[in-house]
């Protein structure tokens, strides 16, 4: 069951560029444990959740993670007082960041 937990992206709604295409998901920064959200689909990053359909910004995970970033566990978004934020979650698997500058799936 732990395993489980730990593999799981938490998401905090629609991205606000792909709205019911992406998600607005939970991402820690490596460099200070910092938690943000980014969107799996077209690589936009935020530091709060974003609207969907409102495009206030277009910025890069790089941004709030200059030494890389990983998907946060449970533990991370609690530690930010973040959780009443968690609209769903999903299995790691099904978002990749695997192209985007920084990432570590392990983090």
């Amino acid at each position: 069951m732990a395993a489980e937990a730990e593999s799981r992206i938490y998401v905090a709604g629609e991205c606000s560029v792909c709205a019911d295409a992406g998600a607005a998901v939970f991402m820690k920064a490596l460099h200070d444990a910092s938690v943000f959200f980014a969107c799996p689909s077209c690589g936009c990053a935020w530091e709060r959740p974003p609207q969907p359909y409102v495009v206030d910004t277009v910025d890069p995970p790089e941004k709030f993670a200059p030494a890389g970033f990983t998907f946060a566990r449970l533990a991370d978004i609690s530690a930010a007082g973040l959780e009443r934020l968690i609209r769903g979650h999903d299995v790691a698997d099904t978002w990749d960041f695997s192209d985007a500058p920084g990432f570590s799936r392990g983090g």
